[in-house]
Order: C-alpha cells, then structure tokens, then sequence
C-alpha cells in the first residue's frame, strides 16, 4: 500500500487526480477551478509539490455543492472563498440570484431518456471527463444523428432556458457546448474514410 502524502506542517494532503476522484469530478475540472476562479491547492510536499489540504478538499467539496444545487461556478466560488455559503450552514441549499420570472435550480427535462438526464447530472457537476465519456459512447452506439435529437437538442435547450429563467448555469452551457464540438470532430476521426472509386474514363 502507498503511504499518504504529508504536507511540510504534517497534514495528509492529496494530489489533483486523488482529490478528483473524492469528489468524483475528472482532475481537468479542478485545474479549471483553480484557474478561472483561485481555488488551487495551498499544501506542499516536503519536496515542494503543491498538493490539497484538508482545508482545500473543503473548499472543493463546498464548490461542487453549491454548483449541483444551481449557483454559478463563479459566483460559487465567490461564496466559498469568502465563507459565504457557511451562513445556510452545512447542505443548506443555496439558491442563485434570479433575473426574471420563475424557473428551477436544475435542467428540467420531463420526458427525456435516461441518457439525456446522466448527461445533464454530469454537465451539472461540471465534469467534463463524464461528458465526454456519455457523448462518446452515445456517438458510436446511436449515432450523430439519434445522438443529437434525442439527447443532446432536449438537454441544450434546458440549459438555455435555465440560464434565462434564473442567470445560472452559463459555465454548463460552455462545458456542453466545448464537449459537444470536441465529441463529434472525435467521433467524425474514428469513422473509417471512403476508399476512392476507379475513375471513369469518358
């Protein structure tokens, strides 16, 4: 078994990837964390390495919290730096400021399939690795074309619509909207090319 990484002051601190998968979000989402919004990692190794203390998993764990129950990824991390969110007290949901009119924290999508509500939740999450892995496996078991009416058109409009009705979820209108383009240049790769006809002499 690997000992635990200990800080400088002694404390188990975890790296990227091990912290990533405690909160079970893909490690390029918290580097995103740390560089759009300052949520980086603030223990080092006894060789210099920056790793995540206790005090940071916290902050980790608060973030996901608050972007799962509709705050803004921005506006989240606001709140946990400033300790903000501990007013509530601990999962007290905590409700984005509105712009107009009604509307949920979540992506409402009452008749979509199964795939299209995992891949919401994932989007949610801001896990950019599970979005990838569901369009993947979406593409090459259904198709472009079954892909993008039946899962990825229902569950684009209702992060369009939430973001209208409530200023939230901007960052997972970006996130699908990334995968999405990445997703099918990948799928389109894989696929295999035609193999040109004999030419036809006249």
């Amino acid at each position: 078994m690997v000992a635990p990484e200990v800080s400088e002051t002694g404390s188990a601190v975890l790296s990227v990837g091990a912290a990533a998968a405690r909160l079970g979000v893909a490690p390029e989402t918290l580097r995103s964390w740390g560089r759009r919004y300052g949520l980086t990692p603030s223990g080092r190794t006894g060789g210099g390495h920056r790793r995540y203390d206790p005090a940071d998993l916290d902050r980790l764990l608060r973030m996901q919290r608050l972007v799962a129950e509709g705050c803004g990824a921005a506006e989240a991390a606001r709140r946990v730096l400033a300790g903000a969110d501990d007013a509530a007290g601990p999962g007290s949901p905590v409700r984005p400021r509105r712009r107009s009119g009604a509307g949920g924290t979540v992506l409402a999508l009452p008749h979509a399939p199964p795939a299209a509500r995992g891949l919401a939740r994932a989007a949610a999450r801001l896990d950019a690795a599970g979005v990838h892995e569901i369009l993947g496996d979406l593409l090459v078991a259904h198709g472009t074309v079954a892909t993008w009416d039946d899962v990825l058109r229902p569950v684009l409009v209702a992060a369009g619509l939430r973001w209208e009705q409530t200023g939230a979820g901007i960052d997972v209108e970006h996130l699908l909207s990334e995968a999405v383009v990445e997703s099918l240049r990948a799928h389109r790769a894989c696929q295999p090319r035609p193999h040109p006809g004999r030419g036809i002499l006249l």
